[in-house]
Order: structure tokens, then sequence, then C-alpha cells
């Protein structure tokens, strides 16, 4: 019962972050973007559009798009208004193929530059999470749900295991966890950043004193 009862409260967190983003699109309230570039080749700016809820329901993206042009230029400065808060601003560049880069998030604005550049948006939003953590358990794997909750897997031992796993994802993540399941139940243990960001690859541990015990009964 009490696992069911913790897989719903995660669950209705998700749900919940989504219907604040919501509420937030329809309340009127704006959201400034302050955006630099500095590229190697001239730009033409074309436009800049929100992408809600892409790639996962808890991540919005700033998508500011371009054309390769002689008559463009390198250097760009903007001051946007959103309807939701951004958490990606990505370049669309556009020059025969597509090209996307992502930006950094540097002294209080987001830079794009010609350092974090991917074929596809995808592959621009892609980020790892690495595990390192000793638990006493075997490592199994991992499970994402919605998209934006991340599942390390243990099987529990006598045995401390130190484990150092990754996972991909893609956007920001509504939480990382391990979920260590024995004979008496299962543990849902919160993992907490050591290094990185959302805007970056990360490197996660177990916060030993936040395990939540999981009932393996219905």
């Amino acid at each position: 019962m009490m696992r069911r009862f913790l897989k719903a409260f995660l669950f209705l967190a998700v749900v919940s972050l989504v219907l604040v983003s919501l509420l937030i699109l329809f309340s009127g309230e704006k959201y400034q973007l302050e955006v630099e570039t500095h590229f190697n080749s001239p730009l033409e700016f074309e436009d800049a559009e929100l992408m809600a809820g892409y790639p996962n329901e808890v991540t919005h993206v700033a998508l500011f798009k371009f054309r390769r042009s002689s008559n463009g230029r390198r250097d760009f400065r903007f001051v946007k208004t959103f309807e939701l808060p951004v958490d990606y601003v990505v370049a669309e560049i556009r020059d025969g193929d597509l090209l996307y880069c992502r930006a950094v998030f540097e002294d209080g604005r987001f830079v794009l530059d010609d350092g974090h550049c991917f074929p596809t948006l995808e592959d621009a939003l892609r980020r790892r999470i690495t595990l390192n953590s000793c638990i006493n358990g075997t490592y199994l794997g991992y499970k994402i749900e919605r998209n934006s909750i991340v599942y390390f897997l243990f099987q529990a031992s006598n045995e401390t295991t130190c484990v150092n796993e990754s996972v991909e994802v893609l956007g920001r993540t509504w939480g990382v966890f391990a979920e260590i399941t024995g004979t008496n139940g299962t543990l849902l243990c919160p993992a907490e950043v050591i290094n990185g960001t959302y805007l970056t690859d990360e490197v996660v541990r177990i916060k030993e004193g936040w395990c939540e015990p999981e009932s393996s009964g219905g």
C-alpha cells in the first residue's frame, strides 16, 4: 500500500507542476529572458518561440531561429518576454541543414555560441545523470517514468557496492531516486546533485537519511 502511495505521490507531483505551468500561462504573468550570442560566422535572426512542455512536461525551451547570411551579424543581444519560465535556450541555425546550439547560463543571462551544437533538437537537450554512491545492493539498471523521473534500480544485499552508473535524459528531471528492493520490501531514496546543474551533465549521490520504506504488499 505504501509503495502505491509513494508512486501516486510522485505522479501527482509531476501533474501538479504541469497544472502550475498552465495556471501561469493563463494568468498573463510574463517572464523576461536575456540572451547573448557570439557566433563564429554571421547570422540573421528570424524568430523566437516558446516550446512549452518539451521534451517533457516539466521543461520549457526557448528556441531562437537564425539563418546563415553574409549580411548578418555574429553578436546579438536579446531581451525577450515569455509566458512561462524558460529552462533551456537553444539556437536553431539554418544553413541548408539545421543545427541546434544549446546556451550556457552565465552571470544571469543565457549565452549562445558554437561550442554546444548538435544535429537535432533532442541531441541539444540530451544530458547524462551519473549516480556515484555506495549502496548495500546489486545494481540492476534504471527506468524513467513520465520522461522526467529517474530511478536507479537495486536488489538489496549484505554487500556494499560502489556504483558509477549513468543514464541519458532529455531536458529537466523532476527527481532522481534509487529504488532498492529486498525480501522485506523496497526503499525509495532521493538523490542529491554533487556536481553540475540541469543545464549540464549531473553527478548525484543518495541522500542516506532520506530513504522511505515501501511495503511490497498490495
